[in-house]
């Protein structure tokens, strides 16, 4: 029988704990964990639901009126629909195990320490949940729906309804340094997405822009002698003189089942998307409802964690769970380049 373990943290200290690490995960040193395209692209709202609703596609921009001629009704304006996407939040998340050995080991030496790997398992538990919303987030932008395709018994998918002429392939990839054209292909992307975006790639793309020859020969003209790569601060003011936008390097990385590292943005592809194009609405975990947690009401969305046992075989776990989804709203505020 599985039963909720109180002796070392409440269930609501270590849901702050987790979401102590959310708010932090566009933070830190390592470009490898550094978690920012949700916070900026896809940020979180909250909701009392277990369901999403969006109108897609409303960007803001308004229709224009017309004149006419002296007592004359106006005409009636055409309007954005009142049709709405619905789709469910999921649940998702993760847990930690302490097993027998796991826990003599650790309480053996102090009983301190276990309760610090209680909450070191919170925050594994937490960044892993954010991780796999950032994963969702990214592969939606990539490929206009989000799609999930037998996860632990869960086949969906959402198709956000993206203009076709939102993604495209370079017609020389970059790896072709000698002849490829990546100013070219960036502002012909501008073009086409025609709104203020930033440009997100990884660095190993970056460094293919870097090594063109096409960048090189505009870096001879300005600089002395013959480099063989251009600098960061080349490209930007490059970028910037014809209008192109900010690069903006993500190398955020996950480890697979077989803990393999991998990218959450594969090489060779480029996202170029505007603020909040997107939003990852939380809803209300069964846990957060349940008295037991001591959860108040108006912070019940979101992450919840808590700490479990069993009585045969003596086990113990940390256990982060949550209901969410990325919500694409503005599809078509994006564009995705393949460059190699």
């Amino acid at each position: 029988m599985t039963y909720l373990i109180k002796d070392y943290f409440q269930p609501a200290e270590m849901t702050n704990i987790s979401r102590a690490i959310q708010a932090r995960q566009a933070q830190g040193d390592d470009p490898k964990t550094k978690y920012w395209f949700t916070t900026d692209y896809f940020s979180p709202e909250y909701t009392e639901d277990i369901e999403y609703r969006i109108t897609p596609g409303v960007s803001g921009v308004p229709t224009s009126a017309k004149f006419r001629a002296w007592d004359a009704e106006n005409p009636l304006g055409v309007r954005d629909g009142f049709s709405s996407m619905t789709g469910e939040l999921l649940p998702l998340g993760q847990r930690e195990l302490f097993s027998e050995k796991d826990r003599l080991s650790i309480r053996k030496a102090d009983p301190v320490q276990y309760q610090a790997a209680l909450a070191q398992a919170s925050k594994r538990t937490a960044l892993a949940t954010v991780v796999r919303l950032e994963r969702a987030a990214v592969n939606t932008v990539l490929t206009g729906k989000t799609t999930l395709t037998n996860e632990r018994g869960v086949t969906q998918e959402a198709d956000w309804q993206r203009n076709v002429n939102r993604t495209s392939t370079v017609s020389t990839l970059w790896t072709n340094t000698a002849t490829s054209k990546p100013l070219a292909d960036l502002m012909t992307a501008r073009e086409l997405v025609d709104t203020d975006v930033d440009i997100v790639m990884s660095t190993p793309t970056y460094n293919l822009l870097r090594q063109s020859a096409s960048f090189l020969n505009l870096a001879k003209t300005n600089v002395a002698g013959t480099p063989d790569i251009v600098t960061r601060d080349f490209v930007a003011s490059t970028l910037d003189a014809y209008g192109v936008g900010t690069i903006r390097l993500y190398d955020g990385r996950y480890r697979d089942d077989t803990l393999t590292e991998q990218r959450i943005l594969p090489t060779g592809k480029i996202i170029m998307i505007t603020r909040n194009a997107g939003r990852t609405v939380f809803g209300v975990t069964a846990e957060a409802q349940d008295p037991k947690y001591g959860i108040q009401i108006g912070d019940r969305p979101g992450i919840v964690t808590a700490h479990y046992g069993k009585e045969h075989p003596k086990q113990e776990w940390v256990n982060t769970a949550a209901l969410a989804f990325p919500v694409f709203a503005l599809p078509d505020d994006s564009y995705v380049l393949t460059v190699s």
